[in-house]
């Protein structure tokens, strides 16, 4: 069964993101495969906050969409002006639904 209606109501960017070098040897980021889906984002809790620390895989975040089970981790969300690394995909066949597990990195542009 999939999401009950109206808790997928947060309007999100998912983005591939890719690093091209510049000639002052810094480099510049592209964004390609650009896709705006509705979600559930909520944060997590402390505990589960502190034990992805500890695991080295902070996770900040939990977006669930409807399934897009192309998403992996180079992937980055856009959500509320600020910019989310993926750090954990779950997509779940039987719910229909993907799971994104995120880490907090920047404001957006």
């Amino acid at each position: 069964m999939s999401a009950k209606p109206g808790r997928m109501r947060d309007r999100i960017t998912l983005r591939v993101r890719t690093d091209a070098p510049t000639l002052d040897m810094g480099v510049e980021p592209d964004y390609s495969a650009q896709v705006d889906r509705w979600a559930e984002v909520t944060p997590v809790g402390a505990v589960a906050y502190a034990a992805s620390v500890q695991a080295d895989a902070r996770v900040t975040h939990r977006m669930r969409m409807r399934l897009f089970d192309e998403i992996t981790t180079q992937y980055e969300v856009v959500w509320n002006g600020w910019v989310y690394r993926v750090r954990r995909a779950k997509h779940e066949h039987a719910k229909r639904e993907t799971t994104l597990e995120v880490e907090e990195q920047h404001r957006g542009e």
